[in-house]
């Protein structure tokens, strides 16, 4: 294994060290990509020949909130509009699935396209941060004003 890469005792390969990869010509960073890719296909091989695990396929309010917030962050940062639009479209979806816009009430949890489980202050709170993120990137969304303002109103139930 070439000297970019930390390996153990059985061979595998614990990380690649991208200072080590800055210094490579271009045919040693081939080479090295190489290898990776057909180890990487072997490891692929042997894992599915195991029983795959079973998916977690449930959205979570709380951590969808603030992966809006992020994506939003880094739009804003490095002027990144699709960025923008994908955090609008995921705070979209997860509005329309998981606020119930009769009881005003944020459920936790979207499994299968039904929103369940009470939300929790931080639903609420990440949820929020992740709406207020998209609002200063695109100060214009008078759907993401309306959004914000049904939360803070609602909040005071949780």
């Amino acid at each position: 294994m070439p000297e970019t890469h930390a390996v153990t005792g059985d061979g595998g390969v614990l990380r690649i060290r991208p200072t080590a990869l800055a210094r490579l010509s271009p045919s040693e960073l081939v080479r090295d990509v190489r290898v990776l890719d057909e180890a990487r296909q072997s490891l692929l091989k042997e894992r599915d020949k195991r029983r795959q695990p079973r998916r977690d396929e449930k959205l979570l309010v709380d951590q969808n909130g603030l992966t809006i917030a992020a994506m939003a962050s880094a739009a804003k940062a490095l002027n990144a509009p699709a960025y923008c639009r994908a955090a609008e479209r995921a705070g979209n979806r997860l509005w329309a699935l998981a606020f119930n816009p009769s009881s005003g009430e944020l459920l936790h949890e979207v499994v299968n396209g039904t929103a369940q489980t009470h939300g929790y202050l931080s639903d609420y709170a990440h949820l929020g941060l992740g709406l207020l993120a998209l609002h200063e990137f695109a100060p214009t969304s008078s759907d993401l004003d309306r959004k914000s303002t049904r939360l803070n109103s609602s909040h005071s139930s949780v």
